[in-house]
């Protein structure tokens, strides 16, 4: 039930877009997020901040979107993706580029109702699927996906390269 504040009252998460006034709560959570992937082994340089989330995600040009859940008012998780198309399989993809559910609402259908949330956004913007990638050592989250029925890719490997090399 919904009191009309963007709270539930029966403890299930809330699922809304993001806006500039979540910048401290997606940050903060965000930063719960680097301290365990590197608490795992993951070497990225991790340098989104709140300056970042802003410039980037608003604006005339946004380069992602997001969802944030909240349970009773409190940050609970977010979701920050983009609207990507893969041209063997000439189809709109919806690329996830990070999910996070905060410690003290995992099991309670955070990270559920963000995937549902965000099919349900797929579904609205004519994408097919969803992708993502998750750091090999992250096995929480790939038995949280697969659980969910997402399958791996065992025959891709991510390439990068900076736009002006050094």
């Amino acid at each position: 039930m919904n009191d009309g504040s963007g709270k539930k009252s029966d403890g299930s998460p809330v699922i809304t877009s993001v806006t500039t006034a979540d910048a401290g709560d997606i940050v903060a959570m965000w930063r719960d997020y680097v301290a365990y992937m590197q608490s795992i082994g993951d070497p990225s340089l991790f340098l989104f901040d709140e300056d970042s989330f802003l410039a980037d995600g608003f604006g005339p040009n946004p380069a992602f979107e997001g969802i944030i859940a909240r349970i009773d008012g409190q940050p609970a998780g977010y979701l920050l993706y983009h609207h990507s198309y893969d041209i063997d399989r000439a189809m709109r993809l919806l690329f996830i580029g990070n999910l996070w559910v905060a410690a003290s609402a995992r099991r309670r259908g955070v990270g559920r109702a963000l995937i549902e949330r965000i099919r349900e956004i797929a579904r609205d913007t004519n994408a097919l699927h969803l992708v993502w990638g998750v750091y090999s050592e992250n096995v929480l989250a790939l038995d949280f996906y697969e659980g969910l029925g997402a399958a791996r890719t065992e025959n891709l490997v991510w390439m990068h390269m900076p736009v002006d090399p050094d």
